[in-house]
């Protein structure tokens, strides 16, 4: 966290750097005077492969591909119904996805015929890089190393190489489809002496390492069937394969293991025990405050090897296995063993237990307690919840401690059995509309309303057995993760993050666990040092590492005590989908619409620590932490400053409300003591309009079991009326009513243009309170992020010098 640039006090949100787009300035303006000669040259070369490529046959269009000869620049291909599977120095090989190559022949008449607009010629920078357009040759797809030895590599008798099979399909689930029918068709080519060894599943793309013959290497590079299937082959690189690097890794390959800052937060991990003699382990564990919780057995150790995996990812978030690798850990560890060395608790009460942790723990200063243990024959759906309603004692004792405590809970999702998924396909349930199934809802005591409940989303697609397919996408939601809503009906999980994958093998349909597509941890031996798994365990710890990480950083700039609403409020604030997982993602929320909303699975995303506590002068973070009496509303004012109507991109704002309030001892119905909800209103609105609206439009408290998609539907009904008369925002991403179920309530508003009038006074957050049965003050937290997306115009400092002069003016 850069210090220039620290939360400033009022609301406190997570921020994240985005690169300045480039304005690009007019390139090819010396060819606008001869676009119509140059549209005709190229247009001219291209003629007789769009003639002949009309007269072939759908297998002929899909076995062949061109090689485009261009200037040393990019060029671009969108929009010409070619599909770009390699690039090389100065070439780019393409096969075609229609059945004709008239969108490339329209593009190319464009440019001949569209006047030039600012200086631009339409399609500049496809016609103009174009130099020669042909037929591809089978060895464009070798990389320069194989094809230099391409007559000595095709006798010999056996070779080791990598390839990339491609779909021509246009949808993930055809793509899947084809790419599994092209590895099993691959493994029938090049049997009986040919291997793969190991793929890896990216888009419309599978990158696989192979063992042939040199005349099956011949065969799979000429063999028309194989030209645009087959798109690139490569020589093995100089690295080791995942089943060495696992087999033969050492610690001594390593650079010496960091331990975290003396000052660096704790974190108590309730499992099975560590092994503290675990070379990864020795330098975080505090063992001197380890403890084991079970009766009669004080032994610490992690006999079931569990523990020790989740607490080295809650120390360094990702294990770095590479040679000469540094890993430096951010928190401490203590273990509390509840859990024995069959994973059960003997006689004892969960809920007791976790007393007894968290009693100790607390004294001492421990602030995270990572509970990745769910109760696995206790599932938290609508038949458990009419059942539970006088009981859930775990899920309530964990809001009781954390309220009592002021600590933040970190508790996994849970996860579905091989048997549950196994069944659900059988049954014709594909991934992922199973998930509407109750027997998908999250695991007690995960339905906690003040814990941060985590699900799992896939990090690899990396498959170590030729002739299976992993069943998610990266970072989409692992197959065995758990489906919200919570206790509340929130939204549950609330974040998710790396947990694993699985694969389905081909033929028999059968899923099973692999590690390509398994979590790297830390075992519970000195040697080997290292295990793989998956599962929503492991994804719980990477969220108390970022929990930790943010409790530091926040802790060198806010000298009073950081409450555990808080800490919520920041990483949740921090929470987005992942950029890299965008185009996943909006194909997820199709595939979801089956299921209801993605929001129950995915919650609101993946927090990001470089967005956390992060600023800089187009972002500007925010934050307040204290109590509200019951019955009352809060006007925060929050200073968006004037100078935004001259930015040219989005402006986002980011909002999170985090809040405790005490729990119920007995019952659901009225489970917590009070309530809040926020709104948010423009600067042209004054106070009287706010408290006008606030009067005319409260939230039903008592909307009951209502749908996602049915309470969003409510919130567009009364958008209309509220931006005309009220200047309300009401254009959020999840909407009023879906976001103010739980005690920890996110939205994100975002807008292109931005009017002076928006800013003629500071906008007005309200943060209303709602008694229930408590008469005592709610702690809450408040925590907002501004960000200006075209980096063009500073806010930080404006921002901070609006709130100063308020803070000053207020004193006086």
């Amino acid at each position: 966290m850069d210090e220039n640039y620290a939360p400033l006090v009022l609301d406190n949100p997570s921020i994240r750097t985005r690169a300045r787009p480039a304005n690009r300035p007019p390139r090819f303006a010396e060819f606008v005077k001869n676009q119509e000669e140059i549209s005709q040259r190229v247009a001219a070369q291209i003629k007789p492969f769009v003639k002949q490529f009309s007269s072939f046959s759908a297998e002929q269009r899909r076995a062949i591909f061109y090689k485009i000869s261009h200037k040393e620049m990019r060029i671009d291909l969108s929009g010409t119904g070619l599909r770009v599977f390699a690039e090389g120095d100065g070439y780019t090989l393409a096969g075609a996805k229609g059945e004709s190559l008239e969108q490339l022949s329209q593009k190319i008449q464009q440019f001949g015929d569209i006047k030039p607009a600012g200086g631009h010629l339409a399609n500049e920078y496809l016609v103009i890089p174009l130099t020669d357009f042909t037929a591809g040759s089978p060895t464009d797809r070798l990389s320069e190393e194989l094809l230099a030895r391409y007559a000595e590599l095709i006798v010999a008798d056996s070779i080791v190489y990598e390839i990339e099979l491609m779909s021509n399909e246009n949808y993930p689930n055809g793509q899947k489809t084809e790419l599994q029918q092209l590895l099993n068709s691959l493994q029938a080519a090049i049997t009986l002496n040919g291997v793969i060894f190991e793929h890896e599943r990216v888009g419309n793309f599978v990158r696989a390492v192979v063992r042939t013959s040199g005349i099956i290497f011949k065969s799979l590079v000429e063999d028309s069937y194989w030209q645009t299937r087959i798109t690139r082959f490569e020589q093995r690189p100089e690295f080791e394969t995942f089943h060495t690097t696992l087999s033969e890794f050492q610690i001594s390959s390593l650079k010496k293991i960091v331990s975290p800052p003396s000052e660096a937060a704790t974190i108590c991990i309730a499992d099975t025990g560590v092994t503290a003699c675990n070379p990864f382990l020795s330098p975080v564990v505090k063992i001197e405050r380890c403890a084991s919780f079970l009766t009669g057995n004080s032994d610490i150790n992690d006999e079931y090897n569990h523990g020790s995996g989740v607490a080295s990812l809650a120390a360094y978030q990702d294990l770095n296995l590479s040679i000469d690798a540094s890993n430096e850990a951010h928190a401490w560890i203590v273990s509390a063993r509840i859990l024995d060395e069959n994973n059960e608790m003997q006689v004892r009460l969960f809920s007791k237990v976790l007393f007894e942790v968290v009693n100790k723990y607390a004294k001492d200063g421990v602030r995270i307690f990572n509970l990745s243990v769910c109760v696995r024959n206790k599932t938290w759906n609508e038949t458990e919840r009419r059942a539970s309603k006088r009981s859930s004692w775990v899920a309530r004792k964990i809001d009781e401690l954390s309220k009592e405590f002021d600590i933040v809970f970190v508790i996994s999702s849970g996860n579905l059995s091989f048997q549950m998924v196994n069944g659900f396909l059988s049954d014709g349930a594909a991934y992922p509309s199973y998930f509407q199934s109750d027997e998908c809802k999250i695991l007690d005591p995960s339905q906690s309303v003040l814990a941060v409940t985590v699900g799992s989303i896939a990090s690899s697609t990396t498959v170590l057995s030729g002739r299976a397919v992993a069943m998610s996408d990266q970072f989409l939601p692992s197959p065995f993760t758990r489906v919200g809503p919570g206790m509340l009906g929130e939204i549950k999980p609330e974040v998710v993050d790396f947990g694993g994958n699985w694969v389905v093998d081909a033929g028999v349909g059968r899923v099973r666990t692999d590690p390509g597509t398994n979590v790297m941890m830390a075992s519970n031996k000195l040697t080997p040092a290292l295990e793989h798994d998956s599962g929503t365990s492991y994804a719980a710890p990477r969220i108390s590492h970022k929990l930790a990480r943010i409790l530091n950083d926040l802790s060198t700039v806010i000298s009073e005590k950081i409450s555990s609403s808080l800490l919520r409020a920041f990483l949740i604030n921090s929470a987005s989908a992942s950029s890299d997982a965008e185009e996943n993602q909006k194909t997820f929320q199709e595939q979801f619409k089956s299921v209801g909303s993605a929001a129950r699975i995915l919650g609101y995303g993946i927090p990001d620590l470089a967005k956390a506590t992060f600023g800089d002068s187009y972002t500007v973070s925010c934050y307040f932490q204290g109590t509200i009496a019951v019955n009352k509303v809060a006007f925060f004012r929050i200073p968006i400053p004037i100078e935004l109507v001259e930015a040219t991109g989005k402006k986002r704002l980011h909002i999170t409300l985090a809040y405790a309030p005490n729990v119920h001892t007995s019952g659901l119905k009225d489970y917590l003591g009070g309530k809040l909800n926020w709104r948010l209103f423009r600067g042209d609105a004054s106070e009287e309009d706010v408290v006008e609206s606030l009067s005319r439009q409260e939230v039903d408290e008592d909307d009951g079991d209502k749908t996602f998609e049915q309470l969003l539907n409510e919130d567009e009904k009364d958008i209309a009326v509220q931006d005309k008369e009220t200047k309300e925002i009401t254009k959020f991403k999840y909407g009023l009513r879906v976001r103010s179920k739980g005690t920890i309530q996110h939205d994100v508003f975002t807008w292109s243009q931005h009017k002076s009038e928006f800013s003629k006074n500071d906008y007005i957050l309200a943060i209303s309170s709602f008694k229930r049965w408590s008469n005592k003050s709610i702690p809450y937290a408040l925590v907002l992020r501004l960000e200006e997306e075209s980096l063009s115009v500073p806010i930080y400092s404006r921002i901070k010098n609006l709130l100063t002069r308020t803070q000053v003016r207020s004193r006086v």
